[in-house]
C-alpha cells in the first residue's frame, strides 16, 4: 500500500501534472497549425450519371459550385472507375446510380459510389 501512495504523491507533483496536461494540448495546437493549411481546392472529379434525372442534375451542380470540387466530365454510361482514375486525370469518381431520384421521392435510401485514386 505505501508504494501506491508514493507512485500518487509523484503523479501528483506540479512538475508532472504540467507535462500530463500542457504537453498534449501544445502538441495539438502544433499540429493543427502545422497542419491547418493543407486543404485541397478545385479537385477534379468525374461523375457517372447512371439516373440522369433532374435531382441527379442539381446534385451535380451543387458539386460543381462548392470549392472544393470541380466536375471535369459527366459520364451517363457506366464505365469501370479504376479506367477513369489510371492516368491522374481526375481525383475521384463519383456513382450516381439509376432510380436515385425515384428512391428519394419513395424515402428510400440510395447509395452513391465514391472511388479515389490512391
Amino acid at each position: 500500500m505505501g508504494q501506491i501512495k508514493d507512485e500518487f504523491r509523484k503523479v501528483m507533483q506540479p512538475r508532472t501534472v504540467a507535462q500530463t496536461l500542457i504537453a498534449p494540448i501544445f502538441v495539438a495546437l502544433l499540429f493543427s497549425w502545422l497542419f491547418g493549411s493543407i486543404v485541397i481546392y478545385k479537385s477534379p472529379i468525374t461523375i457517372m450519371d447512371l439516373d440522369n434525372s433532374m435531382y441527379s442534375r442539381q446534385l451535380i451542380d451543387k458539386l460543381d459550385s462548392s470549392p472544393y470540387v470541380k466536375v471535369a466530365r459527366v459520364l451517363n454510361e457506366p464505365i469501370e472507375p479504376s479506367l477513369l482514375l489510371m492516368n491522374d486525370s481526375t481525383f475521384a469518381v463519383v456513382v450516381l446510380p439509376d432510380g436515385l431520384e425515384e428512391n428519394r421521392y419513395r424515402g428510400k435510401s440510395s447509395n452513391i459510389g465514391f472511388v479515389v485514386n490512391d
